[in-house]
């Protein structure tokens, strides 16, 4: 089975990062205090559950903040297993 790569774009105004795929839109919201990006909450439509959409927005928040230097807190329970389960990788952005 091939891996899909998803297009995800920063929405600025509405502080979350998107997904479309098959007119379905996905994202996760978040907040920017001076250093640190807060992951407040992930969307996945039905019909993109189990496609790796939610993986894929916290992969790319988790890639944003490290590029933008800032730190991470999640109080999105999606996000937060998602950084628990790859801690090794993301713990100095903690």
């Amino acid at each position: 089975m091939s891996q899909i790569i998803f297009n995800i774009e920063r929405d600025i105004a509405g502080n979350r990062f998107l997904l479309k795929l098959d007119n379905e839109r996905a994202y996760l919201e978040y907040v920017i205090d001076e250093n640190l990006i807060t992951l407040l909450h992930t969307y996945v439509p039905v019909e993109l559950e189990g496609r790796g959409a939610g993986s894929a927005l916290v992969k790319h928040a988790l890639h944003f903040a490290s590029q933008n230097n800032l730190k991470v807190k999640a109080t999105c329970e999606f996000a937060q297993s998602y950084i628990s389960k790859n801690i090794n990788r993301y713990k100095e952005l903690l």
